[in-house]
């Protein structure tokens, strides 16, 4: 007689997964998608990477040139011969370094703290609070590339930073960014902006004006003290106070700078300007409309060669007048 085998209760029937070991298999999968994810987009922008070997030699505004290769006038902006960074007040370049990208000096032209505090800020408040742009990312924005808020240009902005940190040393990189910022007013760099806010050269500026300048790549026409002095000031507060922040000056000397009177004197850029702005405006539309973006003519550094002749064309202007 055969001895029959016990039953066992759960024969016949399916496995059922635990809640916790679910969890933890949809997490993994997940962290794998966005990895590969993530690969394909760093892949898809190393292969778009521009050269940043010839930064240092670009100006943020395309040039117009006139039929005997002199130059006229920028398509954007109004822009000053560069001041080498030994001729930029220290308090300038401190005032920048400590607004913009206080640990500048030591990144590696990628600020990591500063992306988790940027994503925590807008994590709580559920919108962009803030940017974690160093000066270096900035610095390739300004050439290179357009903010569409994708993925994508996040992760070029990033690559952007670390290969032009490691194109240039942290001078070459402090010296280009402070010559090709955008300060409003259609200032290009600080040699421009101290001359259209103070009516006077870079070198010759005040701790006040120089955290006042420091304060405007954040928003050059919100910041506008020529239009909007109140905030200007109050921008420059902030200013002054990351610097006593982060050991550039004491507390009482950006006291009495906050409370210093900025002298502000409407000034033009010295150097080429022509003087027939109908002209620029009709290039630009010619360019627009044979398809060249508005952001390649404002920081493409472009050369734009052109038949006007100024000797034809000055006799005409003083007709005018």
């Amino acid at each position: 007689m055969r001895r029959s085998s016990p039953v066992n209760p759960h024969q016949g029937r399916k496995r059922r997964i635990r809640p916790g070991r679910l969890a933890l298999v949809t997490i993994l999968f997940v962290v794998a998608v966005g990895a590969v994810a993530s690969g394909v987009f760093v892949m898809k922008a190393l292969r778009s990477l521009p050269n940043v070997q010839g930064l240092a030699s670009q100006d943020q505004s395309s040039r117009i040139y006139d039929v005997n290769d002199h130059y006229l006038t920028s398509v954007w902006g109004r822009t000053s011969l560069p001041v080498p960074l030994t001729e930029i007040p220290k308090t300038l370049q401190d005032a920048v370094v400590a607004t913009e990208d206080h640990r500048f000096w030591t990144n590696s032209g990628v600020d990591p703290l500063a992306i988790l505090g940027a994503a925590w800020d807008d994590l709580l408040h559920r919108s962009t609070v803030r940017g974690a742009s160093t000066i270096t990312e900035q610095l390739g924005k300004i050439h290179y590339l357009t903010d569409n808020g994708s993925l994508s240009y996040k992760i070029a902005e990033v690559l952007l930073g670390l290969e032009i940190s490691h194109t240039y040393t942290k001078r070459q990189i402090l010296d280009m960014y402070l010559n090709q910022v955008y300060l409003g007013e259609g200032a290009t760099g600080v040699q421009a902006a101290s001359e259209i806010y103070f009516s006077k050269p870079v070198q010759d500026l005040s701790l006040a004006q120089a955290a006042l300048i420091a304060g405007l790549p954040q928003a050059p026409s919100a910041y506008d003290p020529l239009q909007h002095l109140a905030l200007a000031k109050a921008r420059q507060r902030v200013v002054l106070q990351n610097m006593v922040t982060y050991g550039y000056i004491t507390q009482a000397e950006a006291d009495a700078a906050s409370s210093a009177p900025l002298h502000l004197q409407k000034g033009t850029v010295s150097g080429p300007f022509y003087k027939d702005p109908w002209y620029t405006d009709a290039v630009v539309s010619f360019l627009l409309a044979h398809h060249f973006s508005m952001h390649e003519l404002a920081t493409g550094g472009l050369k734009i060669y052109t038949a006007i002749d100024p000797s034809v064309e000055e006799p005409v202007a003083s007709r005018r007048r």
